[in-house]
């Protein structure tokens, strides 16, 4: 997250007129990171910081945030980087920035067990992706339409859809090759597999086909090639069987290449090998691909959309939840929803909710769908807008703050009420129940606008400076409102201000 962080000040940094000797600081601080000079990392960040106290008038409330934002990012990458070569995994204590913009008291992964535990449930040591997501949406209601009525748990529906996609390309199959059709049995099998929506599956026997197709040209110039000399045969299956596995997670394609170019050379050595052969291959996995596009566009399609409300709906949820706990560690230092295993698990959930978006929203984001890939692209654009404001938020709230005053408390409290009730709309729009399952959501329902709430605490906040921990994290939540009232505005529920809201 520091690393990100660093990037993207620099970035906003670069496009500010900075006066001296900002532009040099942040030059030397990059360069740090670059050759892993700790030293210069953490004196560039002490000095940035320095700049911004001495300063932060002639230089502009906005610049001064963004200065100091990236300065405590450049320390806790420089902690982050330091941390990974020591063991035990922390800084000694005299090593640590006193001040508190320095790196977060996170505390240490696991107390009282050197063992890791994740927070979150994972597949394989990998995120689950949309498989999770593709099952709560497959057993709700969908839109109007009578198909997306439809609710099945997901094992019934794609052993619905496989039967049947597999029944056909035995036929098709078969009357292009009775001794090959299994070739086409096969594409369509493999289209469900690992795949949990209709998008997904799409993209899938896309790939198959032209993994295909490159893997028959390369099979068959190697084949040529290569010859009957087993060992080069053998050199080839293993080369192309590594490329495949290894590049599987960058895309599928991979995967069909080196097997076709396998197969090619497993024929050579059966003395089977021809090129008729390698286009016949060709033929039948275009035929089981065919079938099993048709199969998943007519046959109880579980749509992209319909998935992709519930994964968004998941990850306003999520955010909501680790900004309801690291306000409670602003409002009540004490609170046990505040602490720091408890905001580490929350933010591990938000990864895993955007996660499960992106990996849902992939198919659609596709020039063939005009304006609405447009759409998609612009919520995209504020969910990951939201996730790194939430992430920052994190890491502000994970410094203890002194206690509130009543006034600051009581105008935190209402502020956090507007807040959740805001989110609360946009989710109810994505909920099943809502008309078109995202046109709005029920009536009267708006997202209201609570960053000047949020500032209205910060300014009730007792001599805080303008760059402290408890002022970042009210800036934090300031602008993740600002992203996920234009995520609101991309899921057609209407935004008002407060200052425009009807008395």
């Amino acid at each position: 997250m520091a690393l990100s962080n660093v990037a993207r000040f620099a970035l906003t940094l670069a496009r500010r007129p900075l006066p001296a000797p900002a532009p040099a600081l942040i030059v030397a601080a990059l360069a740090g990171v670059r050759d892993a000079d700790l030293t210069a990392v953490f004196d560039s960040a002490a000095r940035t910081r320095q700049l911004v106290e001495d300063q932060c008038r002639e230089i502009g409330p906005d610049d001064c945030i963004v200065l100091q934002r990236f300065a405590t990012s450049v320390t806790d990458l420089g902690t982050a980087l330091r941390a990974l070569r020591q063991d035990p995994a922390t800084l000694p204590p005299d090593e640590v920035p006193a001040d508190d913009t320095g790196p977060a008291d996170t505390g240490p992964a696991n107390p009282g067990n050197g063992e890791f535990q994740p927070q979150v449930a994972t597949f394989g040591g990998w995120l689950p992706g949309s498989a999770a997501i593709a099952g709560a949406a497959s057993q709700e209601r969908g839109g109007s339409g009578l198909i997306e009525r439809i609710r099945l748990a997901p094992y019934a529906r794609i052993a619905i859809q496989m039967g049947i996609a597999v029944g056909a390309a035995i036929i098709a199959g078969d009357a292009i090759s009775g001794r090959r059709f299994y070739w086409a049995v096969i594409a369509a099998f493999i289209t469900f597999m690992g795949a949990n929506t209709a998008g997904e599956q799409l993209r899938k026997s896309v790939f198959r086909v032209a993994g295909t197709v490159v893997g028959v040209i390369v099979g068959a110039v190697l084949a040529h090639l290569v010859g009957d000399v087993v060992w080069l045969q053998i050199v080839v299956i293993m080369v192309s069987l590594f490329l495949g596995l290894y590049l599987f997670r960058v895309n599928y394609a991979f995967m069909v290449v080196g097997i076709t170019v396998m197969v090619s050379e497993l024929y050579v050595e059966l003395d089977e090998f021809s090129n008729s052969l390698l286009l016949l291959r060709l033929a039948e996995t275009s035929v089981g691909a065919g079938v099993a596009i048709l199969t998943v566009l007519l046959v109880l399609p579980l749509h992209v959309g319909r998935v992709a409300r519930v994964a968004a709906r998941q990850q306003l949820e999520t955010l909501a939840d680790l900004v309801d706990r690291c306000l409670d560690r602003l409002a009540d230092p004490a609170s046990a929803a505040g602490s720091d295993l408890q905001l580490r698990a929350a933010a591990r959930r938000v990864d895993v909710a955007h996660q499960a978006l992106v990996a849902t929203v992939r198919p659609m984001r596709t020039p063939l769908f005009g304006s609405f890939a447009e759409r998609i692209a612009g919520f995209m654009a504020t969910a990951v807008a939201a996730r790194h404001y939430a992430l920052n938020l994190l890491l502000d709230a994970s410094t203890r703050y002194a206690d509130l005053d009543p006034r600051a408390a009581d105008s935190l409290a209402v502020a956090r009420r507007q807040f959740a009730d805001s989110v609360g709309a946009v989710t109810a729009a994505l909920a099943p129940g809502s008309p078109g399952g995202g046109d709005g959501g029920p009536p009267g329902r708006q997202y209201v606008r609570s960053a000047s709430l949020f500032a209205r605490v910060a300014d009730a906040l007792p001599g805080e400076p303008l760059t402290s921990r408890p002022q970042l994290a009210l800036r934090d939540v300031q602008l993740l409102d600002g992203a996920l009232a234009e995520a609101a505005r991309w899921a057609d529920v209407p935004v008002t201000d407060l200052d425009t809201v009807s008395r």
